[in-house]
């Protein structure tokens, strides 16, 4: 009886709370950063998504068709179609600044994906190209925030790439789920 009257009165406080408290990520997300330089030139920003354990499996399971654990080229282009090209209308999640100022890019390029082994954990690789290349100097902050809070992001963020042109890399927690990254170039 106890316990039935607990359940019962716990039960009740949850529904007083705002509907906002019960609002919580259901994917969460690795990112790692790098830059893309030619000629002193800063062209754009590489990015890998790294996919919780259960997004990765329902990609998996959609589009791994042939079940090998890899992806060839049409399975590729399935996960592109089905799981990364809407992100576009989101910004990719992304927001880049330079010296203060937000730079615009356009469309991601070179997508690829992965089946990491043994985990079995999905990666997205692509570039974010710059509308207008800049100078290789100044401070960048990339901010990759989900407003719906549906995605979060580790707040541990690694590199790719030839990382020699960047210092002072730093990562850390932005909004309640997002993370912020700063370096200079």
């Amino acid at each position: 009886m106890r316990r039935t009257f607990s359940a019962a009165m716990i039960g009740f406080l949850l529904l007083l709370l705002p509907a906002g408290a019960g609002a919580h990520p259901h994917i969460f997300l690795e990112t790692s950063v790098g830059v893309e330089i030619s000629s002193g030139r800063l062209e754009g920003l590489r990015v890998r998504w790294e996919w919780d354990p259960w997004l990765s499996e329902d990609i998996i399971l959609q589009c791994d068709t042939n079940a090998d654990g890899r992806f060839d080229a049409s399975e590729t282009e399935c996960v592109r179609r089905n799981f990364f090209e809407d992100a576009w209308e989101i910004g990719y999640f992304t927001t880049i600044l330079v010296d203060g100022r937000k730079i615009p890019f356009e469309r991601a390029r070179e997508f690829t994906a992965r089946v990491m082994q043994p985990d079995g954990m999905v990666v997205f690789d692509f570039l974010l190209p710059f509308a207008r290349p800049l100078p290789a100097r100044g401070k960048v902050e990339i901010l990759f925030n989900d407003d719906t809070i549906f995605t979060a992001f580790d707040d541990f963020v690694g590199t790719i790439g030839d990382i020699s042109a960047i210092k002072g890399f730093t990562s850390g927690i932005y909004e309640d789920f997002g993370v912020r990254i700063s370096f200079s170039l």
